[in-house]
């Protein structure tokens, strides 16, 4: 089986550990008949990689499932070779030539869906994906063949409406032609996506234990979680059976509700937590589970107060369930320095709309979150945190009551919540993060 159907922006073991382990599932179960070509779009040498291994890895998945410790070790085989545009940028367009290609996939970061004003149609390549992307779009567009499934994996709220939004900014800059742009906007499906899998990446420290075990080195090893969820705007089964393959897939009419879930619960979670459970001296996620104090206020923050606001049903709940799950997993060490960075926006984002949800629907203001919010405020005034300068400034330098009415850090004036917030922020500042503990879990 050779045959290429598939354009992958991006070499990371994110979309190797999800996107191309679907397609290998797919290709196993006889439910498709295609390959994927992998195109590198960050320097460095991953293309090379990829190739010095014909693109066939490993990918480990280990966690707990239904309670229980899993690991699984598959064999994926779904990438038929990578492709460096920036050392064969004809080998990159000579792909839209291919009428079997049908189905292009991305995953360039947050930043990698960017307008380039700076962008030329003469660039070999463009470095911006979007560019990229126009280029390769206008070569399949004088080939006189059909457009693709575009489907863009960067977390960014309408990925695909902004992705698409970009490329025919480019096509027009460029004077492309309205004939282009109609064949852009006419035979191609952009569809907005969200996913969900924790990707480790190469288990370095066991690197030597994993060659043992499969016979030899692979430089491409990968680890995964054993949890998935890809939601897509659109429902392309028949072409893409991935539930009929057994895979967590959810073709809709709108991700917004699986997106809300995912913010508040999993990532809401998380910043609700991390800061607090750090100045307590914890390192990573799973010692935040294993902590009896730390463990106790997530509980309550995510079943008592976020929960409640996305409506108690059964796959909330269940949702709700997997994340907590999905934190205690032994294998990953998810460090809270990482995820403490650029705090206060994540904050806005993650945790602000379930206080003010949780306010209009109950009359009440929740302890749990609003003593995450005094916590943040307590690490950017003892530790130095990774966010922006004029963040940090305010955070260090004003008074609580300036700090919660400073519009322009939160985006609102949160003078509202100084009488809960300003106990717990003292208390934290003045006795530690032990006592504070106790005092919230004593509401």
């Amino acid at each position: 089986m050779n045959r290429e159907t598939i354009i992958q922006f991006g070499t990371g073991r994110f979309l190797r550990g999800f996107f191309d382990y679907f397609i290998n599932c797919l290709n196993q179960q006889g439910l498709y008949d295609g390959r994927i070509v992998v195109i590198q779009s960050t320097p460095g040498g991953a293309a090379e990689r990829i190739n010095a291994q014909n693109g066939v890895y490993h990918l480990v998945l280990r966690g707990i499932e239904n309670g229980k410790a899993m690991e699984e070790c598959h064999r994926i085989t779904s990438i038929s070779r990578a492709l460096n545009p920036e050392s064969d940028f004809d080998g990159f367009l000579k792909l839209a030539e291919n009428p079997a290609m049908r189905v292009i996939i991305s995953n360039t970061t947050e930043i990698g869906i960017q307008f380039d004003a700076t962008a030329s149609f003469d660039d070999r390549p463009p470095k911006a994906y979007p560019a990229k992307l126009c280029r390769l779009l206008h070569h399949r567009f004088q080939s006189g063949l059909p457009g693709f499934l575009i489907f863009p994996c960067e977390l960014i709220d309408h990925n695909a409406d902004v992705l698409r939004s970009a490329v025919l900014e480019h096509a027009r800059r460029w004077k492309l032609g309205e004939g282009f742009i109609r064949w852009i906007e006419t035979e191609n499906r952009f569809c907005n996506t969200l996913v969900d899998r924790i990707c480790t990446g190469f288990p370095a420290e066991e690197a030597e234990q994993w060659e043992k075990k499969l016979g030899g080195p692979d430089a491409l090893l990968n680890t995964a979680e054993p949890f998935h969820l890809w939601a897509v705007e659109g429902n392309y089964e028949e072409e893409l059976p991935f539930r009929k393959a057994g895979l967590n897939v959810v073709w809709t009419d709108d991700i917004t509700p699986y997106k809300l879930r995912k913010v508040r619960i999993l990532n809401g979670g998380h910043t609700s937590m991390v800061l607090g459970a750090s100045l307590f001296g914890l390192e990573t996620v799973l010692e935040c589970m294993q902590d009896e104090t730390v463990h106790r206020l997530f509980r309550r923050c995510v079943f008592e107060e976020i929960v409640p606001t996305l409506g108690e049903n059964e796959e909330t709940l269940a949702f709700a369930c997997s994340v907590e799950e999905r934190f205690q997993n032994p294998y990953i060490r998810h460090h809270l320095a990482d995820i403490a960075v650029n705090s206060v926006s994540k904050f806005k984002v993650r945790v602000l709309p379930t206080i003010r949800e949780y306010e209009k629907m109950f009359h009440l203001q929740p302890h749990g979150l609003l003593f995450s919010l005094a916590a943040l405020l307590a690490f950017y005034r003892l530790r130095e945190p990774n966010d922006r300068a004029e963040y940090i400034h305010v955070l260090k330098e004003a008074p609580l009551s300036a700090i919660l009415a400073d519009t322009a850090v939160w985006g609102e004036d949160l003078s509202r919540y100084y009488d809960i917030v300003a106990p717990y922020y003292n208390a934290i500042l003045q006795n530690g993060m032990k006592a504070a503990y106790q005092m919230v879990l004593e509401k």
